[in-house]
């Protein structure tokens, strides 16, 4: 690939040049390719596809971590606060996530509510990792 073909998906060089990094940091990685949890509030892990386990975090409110069978440092992590059953609606909240710095299979989970205070809420979590690259 030329490197006008490698830049045409990126508005700047730069984009282009971040973008080649994380693809070197991410080797070839068997494994599934979609993963997920469904966690409670109190960090306890109700179900999920290739998750091996949830815990609270670092912080005594609104942290969690949830651990994979597999490397996900490459992949895509997608939150969402949702009831662990089948009916009913969550109270509001914000989700971030993001990989667990030393863990490669984990992924660290944040919860916030409207004003930006943490709370606990349970979540939904997707990741998405490439087959291979």
């Amino acid at each position: 690939m030329t490197e006008g073909a490698q830049t045409e998906n990126f508005s700047t060089e730069e984009e282009a040049r971040l973008a080649a990094e994380a693809a070197e940091a991410c080797p070839t990685r068997l494994g599934p390719t979609l993963l997920s949890a469904v966690v409670d509030e109190t960090g306890n892990l109700i179900r999920g596809r290739h998750a091996v386990s949830a815990s609270r975090g670092d912080v005594p409110v609104g942290s969690y971590i949830v651990n994979f069978e597999r490397d996900v440092t490459c992949g895509a992590y997608v939150g969402s606060v949702g009831l662990p059953g089948s009916s009913g609606i969550a109270q509001d909240g914000t989700v971030t996530v993001v990989g667990r710095a030393g863990d490669p299979n984990a992924v660290y989970i944040a919860m916030y509510d409207e004003n930006g205070n943490r709370v606990d809420r349970p979540f939904h979590l997707v990741v998405a990792c490439p087959e291979s690259l």
